[in-house]
């Protein structure tokens, strides 16, 4: 009997030193960047997957502004309320991330900017909807901003109308 408990003791033994081998590993690949973002894209991905009913299909709709504006939504891809969190146009505040989105109007040669100077953590950002005729960003698109910074997203483009 005593030989049993030997053998479990050892295999539980051995499971530890696996385990604590696998989370040094994890905390190593953890601190590598490009892992990180690899890591947050797949996050992203399952969380995605499993957080809709498989019946459900997202559309992407575009819609026509009147006039020369056109209609921009960004989302914060983990959907949380982050109101330290800005998108700027031109250089002005145009709305804070308070309810995990920001959706505004926008014209030609607007540039777009994220401020996220008074948070400090890595933000992941997506275009949630556009307006048709905006050429410079796909519904979807995602962005990886690090906390602290300022980050341009792009100058707004949009389709010449015949």
């Amino acid at each position: 009997m005593l030989n049993f408990f030997e053998k479990v003791g050892r295999f539980f033994v051995k499971l530890m030193i696996i385990g604590l081998i696998l989370l040094i590993s994890v905390q190593l690949i953890g601190q590598n960047e490009q892992y990180q973002e690899r890591l947050q894209i797949a996050e992203s991905f399952i969380k995605g997957y499993f957080n809709q009913p498989v019946q459900e299909v997202t559309k992407v709709t575009h819609q026509e502004s009147p006039g020369n504006l056109e209609i921009i939504e960004v989302s914060l891809i983990s959907g949380a309320s982050i109101p330290e969190v800005w998108l700027m146009s031109n250089g002005e505040r145009i709305g804070n991330f308070q309810e995990g989105k920001v959706s505004t109007e926008v014209s030609e040669g607007d540039l777009l900017t994220i401020d996220a100077r008074d948070y400090n953590q890595i933000l992941w950002l997506e275009i949630s909807f556009i307006s048709s005729d905006i050429v410079t960003f796909q519904p979807g698109k995602q962005f990886r901003i690090s906390g602290g910074d300022l980050k341009n997203l792009g100058i707004i483009r949009i389709r010449d109308k015949l």
